[in-house]
């Protein structure tokens, strides 16, 4: 959102303040109800964003002083324009050294043109802004929008808490995109961003400003305009880092989720994907944090943006390191009926099993009992005792309040699908033998397992059907109606023959987000330092060739795991793989294709049986020639599993399937690792469950790149 707050510094390091336990603060600002400003304009999630950061807090940082300023969310105060700075100088005042402070904003973000004293640091000529509950709308004379936020006067505020060597962490859960691709729009998904135009911002005053901007603005040399004079620039002696829920150009949804839970609440997919990963990797660095916001986007329908992190302490851990393990949720029991403060958002399935503790810090081996989750809700759920190990527990006897940590997590494989037709999306009506062909599906019980179907309003779908004369295409979350896309010819009228058609197309699909949804649910582990490169050959290099040593050729432009790169045909692409742990880790590269394919790339062969890297080991993978006969986004999927002792190697490379044309081939060896992935998907439906590494084991690594390719 506010990137010229960090335009300015450059100062690397672990965050001020990070070993002395000083006062931690938080601001959390949501702006759901915009009363001066059109229907279109309003939301709904910001005040349940809030909602969560501040149950979280509560829970997981008791001593936290905490204000909250949003509509709609009880006890907090209206979050206008000087009610958010007075706030923010506040903060300032009270900061002291070694002190923390979380500041959260969601709500609408804008831009209006730039001022005369902000132009330099504004090289499209116009300023991001917030728009506070009481934004008004362009005020001509003044030449602004009315009540909004500058990012410059974030920066000057957050500077004032900085300057007392407090380690700010920021938050944006908004965007300033207001463009539109023709991509497919549930009517129950909302945007946070306004447009010049329902700001009321005349097109030509927009268009004036971006061509103001031209040969006024410092170049990328770094020399100045004539008549400019250069702005004194002080750096703060405290910590910041900056978490942004997308690109400049890109947009921030907000929708119900979690995904089919019956209480499920709009919310920013950023902020809501932000505390899965803060709930799942307590003690992660700020960039570790983003890579697994990133990767969980991976697999959740509609988070197509790319968050952003920005700031001085990168590698510093979350809260300054003091809150290193998981927070235990709290079991109330009430007779014998027990109720857990974590839901679906918190991974907590029904068949997901957890221990219990009488208090939070409770040794591992202190269990009072293992309960087993009946029935779900958003954040909370219904657990019932689970008799294990011969014990015969008897719940009426068991505490009214515990401490339950996760155990065992089922996954939810379904695939979620929906029929797309009308409005600009291009899509055609069903036909009678489509119709026909569906009912059939949505009846077949065993397909139940594989695929829910939703309605075309609903969010959080996985694929899209679109039917566009006798091809029936299937659109990711993420997909534009017009760019081609993996599709089923439909060539006979024999509704069970275009039943079987479709059946076939979906198990394939659900296959590769099965695949992905794993590596979501165990997270990228510690095992494997992972890292893409991309190299663009220039005239008189060498083409893309196998690289014969662990290192990149020279020229090569390095990728963090969840991150999304666009290359160019001709880019050569390789994956380098350190085994940072101190055990061997059998490791499998997959590429999933946007056709719903996936193609081995280690082990890469028959031949090589042995997919095993040492403690300590490095291997290049690659370089692989970047072709543009891809129909969207294609996924590198990196899978370790650490040797816990002397075992034969485990290749997972039997999830290789070809994209939608042909058959599917599904054969591997029968570890536990490979009996869950058939459930997922690749076999006979069972039960079983992704556990947690206890007692210093390593867990599962799983890592996840993304790319799109752009012909020449």
């Amino acid at each position: 959102m506010v990137l010229v707050l960090l335009a300015c510094y450059t100062r690397a390091g672990l965050a001020a303040g990070a070993s002395s336990p000083g006062t931690a603060h938080a601001l959390l600002v949501g702006v759901s109800d915009y009363p001066f400003l059109d229907p279109g304009a309003q939301l709904l999630g910001p005040r349940n964003d809030v909602a969560l950061w501040r149950d979280y807090l509560t829970r997981s940082r008791p001593d936290v002083s905490l204000t909250v300023l949003a509509d709609g969310v009880k006890d907090a105060g209206l979050p206008t324009r000087q009610a958010i700075m007075q706030e923010l100088e506040r903060i300032a005042g009270e900061a002291r050294d070694g002190d923390f402070v979380f500041l959260m904003f969601a709500g609408h973000g804008a831009q209006q043109p730039a001022s005369q004293a902000s132009i330099r640091d504004e090289p499209d000529g116009l300023d991001e802004i917030f728009l506070p509950r009481d934004a008004r709308g362009w005020d001509s004379a003044r030449a602004v929008v009315e009540n909004a936020i500058v990012d410059t006067e974030f920066k000057q505020a957050i500077d004032k808490i900085r300057a007392k060597k407090a380690f700010v962490w920021a938050v944006f859960d908004t965007c300033h995109s207001a463009t539109m691709t023709r991509a497919v729009r549930p009517s129950a998904v909302r945007y946070r961003q306004v447009s010049a135009q329902q700001l009321g911002i005349p097109p030509d005053v927009m268009q004036a400003a971006r061509t103001r901007s031209v040969g006024s603005v410092a170049d990328r040399s770094g020399q100045r305009s004539e008549g400019q004079p250069q702005p004194e620039r002080v750096e703060p002696a405290g910590d910041l880092v900056a978490f942004y829920a997308a690109q400049s150009h890109q947009e921030t949804p907000e929708f119900a989720l979690p995904p089919g839970a019956p209480d499920a609440r709009e919310h920013g997919v950023f902020s809501f994907t932000l505390l899965q990963a803060l709930e799942q990797a307590p003690d992660a660095s700020y960039t570790e944090l983003i890579e697994r916001v990133m990767q969980r986007f991976q697999a959740t329908a509609g988070a197509t943006a790319v968050p952003m992190i920005e700031g001085t302490a990168l590698s510093a851990r979350v809260w300054g390191g003091q809150q290193n393990q998981a927070t235990p949720w709290r079991v109330s029991r009430k007779g014998d009926h027990m109720t857990l403060s974590a839901g679906l958002m918190h991974d907590q399935t029904p068949g997901s099993t957890l221990k219990l503790y009488q208090t939070p810090g409770a040794q591992d081996e202190d269990v009072l009992a293992t309960v087993v989750v009946s029935q779900a809700r958003a954040v909370d759920a219904d657990v019932k005792l689970l008799q294990t190990d011969g014990q015969a527990v008897e719940v009426n006897r068991l505490p009214e309040v515990m401490y339950a940590r996760a155990w065992q997590t089922q996954v939810d494989w379904r695939l979620k699908v929906a029929l797309q037709h009308g409005g600009n999306s291009g899509c055609e009506p069903a036909t009678p033998a489509l119709e026909s062909a569906l009912n059939k599906l949505r009846q077949q019980d065993a397909l139940a397992k594989r695929v829910q179907w939703l309605t075309s309003e609903s969010a959080g779908v996985d694929l899209w059907l679109c039917l566009r004369a006798d091809r029936l295409e299937l659109l990711d979350a993420d997909a534009t109606v017009d760019v081609p896309a993996p599709a089923i010819a439909l060539q006979s009228s024999d509704a069970d023959k275009v039943a079987d058609t479709i059946a076939d197309a979906l198990l394939k699909a659900s296959r590769v987000l099965s695949v992905l949804r794993v590596a979501q649910a165990t997270g990228m582990g510690k095992a494997l330092d992972v890292k893409a490169w991309v190299r663009r050959p220039q005239p008189g290099e060498p083409a893309c060739d196998e690289l014969t040593q662990p290192a990149p050729r020279q020229g090569s432009q390095a990728y963090e795991p969840g991150s999304q790169m666009e290359l160019r045909e001709g880019d050569c692409l390789s994956l380098i793989v350190h085994n940072t742990s101190t055990s061997a880790v059998d490791l499998t590269i997959m590429l999933v294709h946007s056709g719903f394919g996936m193609t081995a790339l280690w082990p890469d062969s028959p031949q090589m049986f042995n997919p095993r890297i040492e403690a300590g080991a490095k291997v290049a993978i690659g370089e692989y020639e970047a072709l543009s006969d891809s129909l969207g986004r294609e996924r590198l999927l990196v899978l370790g599993l650490p040797v816990v002792q002397p075992s034969q190697p485990i290749s997972l490379a039997f999830l290789a399937q070809d994209n939608l044309d042909t058959s599917v081939r599904t054969r591997g060896q029968q570890d536990p690792f490979t009996a869950l992935m058939m459930d997922a998907g690749f076999g006979n439906v069972a039960t079983r469950s992704l556990r947690p590494a206890r007692q210093g084991g390593q867990p599962m690594s799983a890592q996840v790149f993304s790319f799109r390719v752009q012909p020449k």
